[in-house]
This record gives structure tokens, C-alpha cells and sequence, in this order.
């Protein structure tokens, strides 16, 4: 462990005990909510953060480790300054600013109703994103290797990508016989054109020495698909999976904002309708961890299928 990654450590272990103590014995300004478990959770935040960061012996990791310790340093400065302005001074209006022990007791109170939600929002991102990610590949392996073929695709592509695929929500939602079918093809959408283009663009950046060898060995179509074009076009498919991604979720949210009866974006909605802020928040909050968690997720998908580029 190097020296600078234990010096962030202790920094950001001293910022969430400050949190701990400010949250626990400042007194606050009216009756408002913090809780004994909301403190237990920011001391096991604490705990687990530096233990990560100060027994971890890989040095590879080094770079990620100080990266983790500045946001979590950060993490830990918003929630005083968000303690500080709304529960022990009350800067602003505590119907649409609720205090974090509020935020976390809600958080709490729905975990069931939540992870029903999350269930919701990951069965529609998985089908949208998944055909995306089947089609845009198999289409993108094809117009990549026939330039014909491509110069139709790009064509269309010009055509079609630009335009916001949240527009086809209200149209979808009429014409389609479920909510779901037509969630699905907006999300499909959204990440189909991103997956598509960097396909191709990574089926181009294959030296042509190696496709020109594939085909003197007479390697069948499949063949060449599955051993020439995919590996060397994976970097590319990952550009437009890691793209299409972020694109699907935010379509994923609009559609269940307008027409949904399940997700996380209607659990939003839901109680902004009701002006219960306070769960906003709380849906705001899962929103960010759940994308990030599916980012992450991909990274390291990337990662292992890409190690030879790190050899």
C-alpha cells in the first residue's frame, strides 16, 4: 500500500466520522428523524471503505483505490453540508429538502416495495438492451465485413439514429398491446444505433492482413464471424454496448415516468404526484447506485473478455 492511498484513507475516514458525529450529537433544529441505524450505517460505511483501501495489497489496484478514497472524501462533505442545511439549521424548505435521516429511514421503510421496483426496471432494460445488444452486434458484424452491405446500414443509421427515440413512447404505447412491448422497443431503440455504428467501427479497425488470411484458408462465414470478426471487433462492441447502456436506462426511466405502473422511475413519479419528496429522493439515490452498479458490472465483463489487450 502506498503512502499517499493511506494519507486519503485517513482523510476519508476522518470526513465520515465527522459525518457521524455532526449527524449524531448536533442538535437539531426541530424534530427531525436521524435514527440509530442510519449511524450504524455510516460507521460500517466507514469501516468497510478503509479496510478496502488500507488491506488491499495489489498494487494494480493503487490508481483505483485513490480514486475510491477522493469520492468517497467528497461523499462524505455532501452529506455534512446536506445534514447541515436541512436538519440542523434548516437553510431550505424541509418539504422539498427532507434531511438524510429522513431520506435513509424511507429508504428503509420501502426496501421490499424498492426491489420490487428494481425487479420491474431490470426485466425491461435486460429485453431492450439484450436485443439491442444481438441485433446491433449481428448486423454490425455483417455491414462491417461487406462494404455494400454497410453503405446501406450507415446510410440508414444517418437517417434513423439521429432522432430521439423518446419521441416513439406515446406512439409506442397506442399502437403496442402491452406497456412492456412498448417499453422494450423504445429501450431497443436507444441502445440498437450506438451498438451498431461502434460494431462497425470496430470490425474496421481489424488489420485487413488478418480478414485476407481468413479468407485465402477458405474459413466458412461462420467461421470468420466467430473467430476473425467478433474478437477483433469486441473493443468496438463494448464502445457501443457501454453507450447503449446509458441510453437504455434513460429511456427505461422516461417510459416508466409517462406510462408505468411499476419501476423505478414510476416509484418516482408516484410520489412526486403525491409531493412526497422526501421518497424522490430515496428514488433518485437507488437510481444512481442501481446505474452503477450496471456500469460497473460491464466494466468488468469488458475487462475479462478484453485481458489479452492488457498483456
Amino acid at each position: 500500500m502506498s503512502f499517499r492511498i493511506g494519507i486519503r484513507a485517513v482523510v476519508s475516514l476522518v470526513l465520515w466520522a465527522l459525518a457521524a458525529i455532526f449527524v449524531q450529537f448536533f442538535p437539531n433544529s426541530e424534530e427531525t428523524p436521524t435514527g440509530s441505524l442510519f449511524i450504524f450505517v455510516l460507521a460500517v460505511i466507514a469501516v468497510l471503505l478503509v479496510s478496502y483501501l488500507l488491506l488491499s495489497k495489489n498494487p494494480e489496484k493503487n490508481q483505483k483505490k485513490q480514486a475510491l478514497a477522493d469520492v468517497s472524501s467528497v461523499f462524505a462533505v455532501v452529506l455534512i453540508v446536506w445534514e447541515a442545511m436541512t436538519a440542523k439549521w434548516r437553510v431550505v424548505d424541509a418539504f422539498i429538502f427532507p434531511s438524510p435521516g429522513t431520506v435513509f429511514g424511507n429508504l428503509w421503510t420501502d426496501r421490499v416495495e424498492l426491489l420490487g421496483h428494481i425487479a420491474a426496471s431490470t426485466k425491461l432494460l435486460i429485453t431492450g438492451f439484450g436485443f439491442a445488444l444481438i441485433l446491433g452486434v449481428f448486423i454490425g458484424l455483417l455491414a462491417g465485413s461487406n462494404q455494400r452491405v454497410q453503405g446501406l446500414v450507415k446510410s440508414l443509421a444517418n437517417i434513423a439514429s439521429p432522432i430521439p427515440p423518446i419521441v416513439y413512447i406515446p406512439y409506442a404505447i397506442t399502437i403496442l398491446p402491452s406497456f412492456f412491448m412498448s417499453s422494450v422497443f423504445v429501450i431497443f431503440l436507444g441502445a440498437f444505433w450506438p451498438i451498431l455504428i461502434n460494431t462497425i467501427n470496430g470490425v474496421g479497425q481489424i488489420e485487413h492482413r488478418l480478414i485476407d488470411s481468413a479468407r485465402t484458408l477458405q474459413l466458412s462465414p461462420w467461421t470468420l464471424f466467430r473467430r476473425v470478426l467478433f474478437p477483433g471487433a469486441l473493443p468496438g462492441i463494448f464502445s457501443g454496448a457501454t453507450v447503449g447502456l446509458v441510453f437504455a436506462f434513460i429511456l427505461l426511466t422516461a417510459a416508466e415516468l409517462i406510462g408505468g405502473t411499476a419501476g423505478l422511475g414510476y416509484y418516482v413519479k408516484y410520489f412526486t404526484d403525491f409531493g412526497d419528496y422526501s421518497r424522490v429522493v430515496v428514488g433518485i439515490i437507488v437510481i444512481g447506485f442501481y446505474v452503477t452498479i450496471l456500469m460497473t458490472l460491464l466494466q468488468r465483463i469488458e475487462r475479462y473478455c478484453l485481458r489479452w489487450k492488457q498483456r
